[in-house]
């Protein structure tokens, strides 16, 4: 489990964590189990708690190309609708800090096939597209690692072999208001 996703289950346990002069603070009633597997990951929690909180100007710059798609087909729409998600989440702000650009997070291939060149989908596309019910597991800066609705796992390299091929779905010649 990654500390990030060890904190948002803290959260819903009704448990708060904090960082006061290099120490990790908690207010609540943690069980053994949640308290055992906070000390496990106590060095990450205070490296995730301790970072500064960003969020890039990529990610309002992404959002404002996504909103701007007026999709009349299903699967773009689809997309634009988990674009967006995706962006408020905790991987997005992750995701940008890591490096990751617009065709590894949201690239669809160029030409006149989009949805069937899975080899230049980007993350979030994988999240929309794939037959698989995808759901973020772990993100790195060279890959992430999603988990089937079967349980297991992918990896997804951040820059595909054909990431040159790719473009950010919204600027792709299908949808008309393309910028």
């Amino acid at each position: 489990m990654t500390a990030r996703a060890l904190l948002t289950r803290a959260s819903a346990k009704g448990v708060e964590l904090a960082v006061a002069e290099g120490k990790l603070r908690m207010k609540g009633a943690a069980s053994p189990a949640l308290l055992a597997e906070l000390r496990e990951h106590k060095a990450d929690i205070i490296a995730l708690l301790s970072a500064p909180s960003i969020t890039p100007a990529s990610i309002a710059d992404w959002r404002a190309k996504a909103e701007a798609v007026a999709a009349a087909d299903t699967a773009w729409r689809m997309l634009k609708d988990v674009t967006l998600a995706f962006l408020d989440t905790a991987e997005a702000e992750e995701a940008a800090r890591l490096g990751w650009d617009a065709v590894s997070l949201f690239g669809v291939h160029a030409g006149s096939a989009p949805r069937q060149r899975v080899d230049c989908w980007g993350l979030a596309v994988h999240l929309a597209w794939s037959v698989f019910h995808l759901e973020i597991s772990g993100l790195r800066e060279d890959a992430c690692t999603l988990k089937t609705g079967s349980g297991a796992a992918q990896t997804l390299r951040r820059h595909h072999p054909n990431h040159a091929d790719a473009l950010p779905w919204w600027r792709h010649a299908a949808l008309s208001n393309h910028d």
